[in-house]
C-alpha cells in the first residue's frame, strides 16, 4: 500500500534496516534514525561491517524498513551524503515513495515456514524440526511431533526464509509460554506458544524481517 511522505513516522532512535543492492537475498544492516530533514534527507548511524563502520558512496542505492507504531515501512533511497566526523553517519534521500503494511505488534500473521528448535535448558544441542504455523513481532506458534520442552523453557529457533529459492536461516531466542496437544491424525501434533526474547536491534529487526516477508506473501 503507497502511503504520502507526510505519513512517515520518523522518529529518532528508531531501529532502521538498510538493505544495498536489487537482490532479495542481500545482506540487511541495522542502524538507528539520529534526524531527519523534510523533504531532503533522512539521517542515519553509519551502519558496522564486521564491527568497522561501512565503506559507502554517494549516489548508492538502498532500500529502508522500519516499523512504525502500527506500520511496517519500506522505501528505495539512495546516500546522499558520508560523514566520518564528529562520528560515522550518513544522510539518505528522504523517500518520494513509500509503502507501507499494517501490523500491530501482536498480530499474527498465518504461515507456514520450516524451523529448527533446540531446547537451551537440556543441556543437549539437538536440532527438531518443526513448522510455524503463525508469527508476529512478539512470537509463534511452532508444531512439532515431540514436545520442545515444558511451559518456561527457552529456545533457540532458527527459521528458514527464502530469498531467491535458497533458505536461510534467522535464528531468535523463545520462551516456550503455552503448550497444546492437537489430534494425533494432525501433522505436528503438538502446538507450542512461544514468545520472542529481543535482546538486540539485530534481534529486532530480522524478527520484523521474517513478518515483513511472510505479510507480503500472505
Amino acid at each position: 500500500m503507497g502511503e504520502s511522505d507526510q505519513n512517515l513516522e520518523l522518529e529518532v532512535g528508531t531501529p532502521v534496516q538498510l538493505q544495498f543492492g536489487t537482490d532479495g537475498a542481500s545482506q540487511r544492516y541495522a542502524t538507528k534514525i539520529i534526524g531527519y530533514v523534510h523533504p531532503t534527507s533522512i539521517i542515519l548511524h553509519t551502519p558496522q561491517n564486521k564491527g568497522k563502520p561501512m565503506l559507502l558512496r554517494e549516489g548508492q542505492i538502498t532500500t529502508a524498513r522500519f516499523l512504525g507504531t502500527n506500520n511496517v515501512y519500506a522505501f528505495v533511497s539512495s546516500v546522499r551524503a558520508v560523514f566520518l566526523k564528529p562520528f560515522p553517519h550518513l544522510h539518505i534521500a528522504y523517500p518520494s515513495e513509500i509503502k507501507s503494511a499494517f501490523l500491530r505488534q501482536a498480530e499474527r500473521v498465518r504461515t507456514d515456514i520450516h524451523a529448527t528448535a533446540v531446547n537451551l535448558d537440556s543441556g543437549s544441542e539437538c536440532k527438531v524440526d518443526t513448522r510455524i504455523i503463525n508469527i508476529s513481532a512478539n512470537g509463534a506458534l511452532i508444531a512439532s511431533s515431540d514436545v520442545l520442552g515444558e511451559v518456561g523453557t527457552k529456545l533457540r529457533v532458527i527459521i528458514g526464509v527464502e530469498f531467491n529459492d535458497t533458505e536461510n536461516g534467522v535464528a531468535v531466542i523463545a520462551v516456550v509460554r503455552n503448550i497444546r496437544k492437537e489430534q494425533p491424525d494432525e501433522e505436528g501434533q503438538y502446538h507450542h506458544g512461544v514468545q520472542f526474547i529481543i535482546n538486540t536491534i539485530t534481534d529486532y529487526l530480522m524478527v520484523q524481517g521474517v513478518v515483513y516477508s511472510q505479510l507480503n506473501s500472505a
